[in-house]
């Protein structure tokens, strides 16, 4: 992630179209990555993990299924290309993707199917080896003042030489007789696609809809304002997506055993994202705009807005990621269908009205709303998972403690305003360094970091249980 997102941030210095276009391109192909399977993947690693002569054949079978949707991805990315709904530097690099498309959706078989046979270290080695090649390939050309479609090149091939090196583990991993696609076991796919599709598309939607309409109805200038902020808006995400995730097993099993034991999970978890992001979103929301001028330039302080919605958004999506697990783990399969494909739609629609009228900031906004309705729909359809006060009642502390931390961030920007030093931009970072030690001091005083508070997180974090 780090590699990556030095990448970008050269890339936007370099040029406010070349991270335009770099971004929405690299949308599509992390788009095909995951809808490669069509969302099956959850279906095939639980299959994967009964040992038996079955996981070859569900392998090839796995491949077989990935080729014929990822065929169907790579034609649509062609025709858009050919449509004239992007510009020429976009629909060229489309034509790449394309070609990247089957090789995205290989290795999502690849990775599934390391993950249901005990090999989730594999799958990081892989991802390591590409995101950091890839990355100092690109930063290299970026240096020498290449076309970044060079680098969407670069991205596709390193695709298909990692898929290579995934297919060499997993066969070796694999071992036993040859074995051919079979129409029976295709069945199983096609049959699981409906439960798990419609979920995957509308999440996809609904989180790139900025970086997949505002090229095509605004500009690339808008379209990099946006994507400069949401890339650390990813950033900040990534902590809590981690957490979500590896905490699967945890909520599987709580889910089990009653949903009680599952809305104590959901609260745990809930309360340590929650001490996580918030004191980072105030010192975003406070410093946002000298952020941004540090790391990417003067020329995206006008992104300051989009950026603070963003901020805004980001403690929703949190709360979005740890209900969606919860309501996987307890089978509510339709109930979190509906929620995110309501949630997509307004996506959808807000951000075609919104970005037309506003370019980034509108996008921005259509986001949030998006996820506010998305949350919203989890509460009503989630049967009783989290109900809004206990919400209240694992966030107060952080949150107070977060305004705390904005407050006094704030007072001292303005401080430096006053005096007339113009110095704010390089000495932003020793101010939201105060401004996160009043928040740790504030979170302390409130009995938010109680010996039986930390004992529960280092629980919860390292020995995976309640």
């Amino acid at each position: 992630m780090i590699f990556s997102f030095l990448l970008f941030l050269s890339l936007a210095r370099q040029s406010e179209s070349g991270a335009a276009i770099f971004r929405t391109l690299v949308v599509f192909l992390y788009i095909a990555e995951f809808l490669g399977l069509l969302g099956t993947q959850r279906w095939l690693i639980i299959e994967l993990v009964k040992p038996g002569h079955q996981r070859k054949a569900l392998f090839i079978n796995a491949l077989t299924y990935a080729l014929i949707i990822s065929c169907c991805i790579g034609s649509i990315y062609l025709i858009i290309s050919y449509s004239g709904m992007y510009g020429d530097a976009i629909s060229l690099g489309l034509r790449y993707i394309a070609f990247g498309a089957i090789g995205s959706a290989f290795l999502m078989c690849i990775q599934s199917t390391l993950v249901g046979v005990g090999l989730s270290s594999k799958v990081g080695l892989l991802n390591l080896v590409e995101n950091v090649t890839r990355a100092l390939i690109g930063l290299a050309l970026v240096y020498l003042k290449q076309n970044v479609l060079s680098i969407i090149i670069v991205f596709v091939l390193m695709r298909w030489a990692i898929v290579v090196a995934g297919l060499i583990v997993v066969l070796h991993k694999l071992e036993g007789p040859r074995v051919s696609p079979r129409m029976s076991m295709l069945k199983l796919f096609f049959k699981q696609t409906p439960q798990f599709a419609m979920i995957m598309v509308a999440f996809l939607t609904m989180r790139n809809a900025g970086f997949i309409l505002l090229p095509a109805i605004s500009s690339n200038r808008e379209t990099a304002r946006f994507a400069v902020p949401y890339q650390l808006y990813d950033l900040l995400l990534l902590l809590p997506t981690m957490l979500a995730l590896s905490s699967s097993y945890i909520f599987a099993a709580s889910a089990a055993r009653s949903q009680a034991s599952l809305r104590l999970a959901i609260m745990r978890l809930l309360s340590i994202t929650s001490m996580y992001i918030l004191p980072l979103v105030a010192i975003s929301l406070a410093l946002g705009k000298h952020i941004l001028v540090l790391l990417v330039g003067m020329r995206y302080a006008n992104a300051a807005p989009t950026f603070s919605i963003l901020m805004v958004a980001a403690p929703l999506m949190t709360i979005d990621q740890v209900l969606s697990q919860a309501m996987i783990s307890s089978k509510q399969y339709r109930n979190d269908r509906i929620a995110v494909s309501v949630g997509a739609t307004c996506a959808v629609i807000l951000t075609f009205m919104l970005g037309r009228a506003y370019g980034a900031t509108g996008a921005a906004a259509a986001f949030l709303v998006s996820v506010f309705v998305t949350v919203s729909g989890r509460f009503l359809l989630s049967k009783g998972l989290l109900k809004f006060r206990e919400v209240v009642l694992v966030t107060w502390k952080p949150a107070i403690s977060g305004v705390f931390a904005y407050v006094t961030a704030t007072g001292l920007a303005s401080f430096t305003h006053i005096m007339g030093w113009d110095i704010l931009n390089l000495v932003w970072p020793i101010i939201a360094a105060i401004g996160l030690a009043a928040y740790a001091v504030s979170l302390f005083a409130l009995g938010g970091l109680s010996t039986r508070q930390r004992r529960r997180m280092k629980r919860l974090l390292f020995q995976r249980e309640l």
